[in-house]
């Protein structure tokens, strides 16, 4: 595979500070629900690095932040993301009974409320979800929104999806997803210039994290909230770790030095 040029926008232009890295995995999930403004400003008060979050495209053609396909454990729902439209989700509230200092229920944001909301802060990792949204009405909707801010950093699972937007935005930092196979990790990164590598936390091992490194790319895992796994990973020279108690893990992490 052929090599692809770096681009500009490398893991320094997020301004982030040295490694290691505490990232909000959608938000503090432990604490408030997922992929909420509450949770997003509670991660940022915690002193998260980068808060990372999930994107998908609603039927008539806007971003909105939301893990799930559909609203099934957070609303009681059936309805699907993709084939909702957004003037709808705006009337559902959602709520995770297992986020222990949540108690009220939240509007699913938009993606441009986030942005604009949160400029002036850490960097965010916009995690794109496409199952069967068309690819090119969803990169023309995010292309929309890139200039509300700074500091965005975009990953995924759907390399191709990447891809596409790596021709469209050349010097837009970019971060391969995956759960299983190190050397395809490895290449789509070359592939697609990225600036990171994100994988699963029992993929990352020390020879991994070194090869990441020597290409310039910094690896992170995901999720981890046990401070004994989160210190063995960063010995390894991961350089960074997702999530959902950034508060609770940096504390955890610098009490056992």
């Amino acid at each position: 595979m052929a090599s692809a040029a770096r681009p500009d926008g490398d893991s320094s232009s997020l301004h982030l500070p040295p490694p290691p890295w505490i990232v909000g995995h959608r938000g503090v999930r432990a604490e408030v629900t997922e992929n909420t403004m509450a949770g997003f400003r509670e991660a940022i008060a915690q002193g998260a690095d980068m808060v990372e979050m999930d994107v998908q495209l609603t039927a008539d053609g806007v971003l909105i932040v939301a893990h799930d396909w559909d609203l099934v454990r957070l609303a009681g729902r059936q309805e699907v993301v993709e084939e909702t439209t957004a003037s709808t989700l705006a009337t559902l509230r959602v709520r995770d009974p297992a986020a222990s200092a949540d108690g009220g229920a939240h509007a699913i944001p938009h993606l441009a409320e986030v942005l604009d909301e949160l400029a002036g802060t850490v960097p965010l990792n916009l995690e794109l979800k496409r199952r069967r949204a068309n690819p090119e009405a969803l990169l023309d909707a995010l292309e929309a929104q890139l200039s509300r801010r700074t500091g965005l950093l975009v990953s995924s699972f759907d390399w191709e999806l990447l891809a596409a937007l790596r021709a469209r935005r050349p010097a837009l930092p970019l971060a391969p997803l995956a759960s299983r196979d190190r050397r395809a990790l490895l290449a789509a990164g070359e592939r697609l210039g990225a600036s990171t590598l994100h994988c699963k936390a029992s993929l990352a091992t020390r020879p991994l994290a070194a090869r990441a490194a020597a290409a310039g790319r910094p690896l992170l895992a995901y999720t981890v909230n046990d401070p004994r796994r989160a210190a063995s990973l960063l010995r390894r020279g991961v350089a960074g770790v997702f999530t959902d108690r950034p508060g609770a893990l940096r504390r955890e992490l610098e009490a056992s030095g």
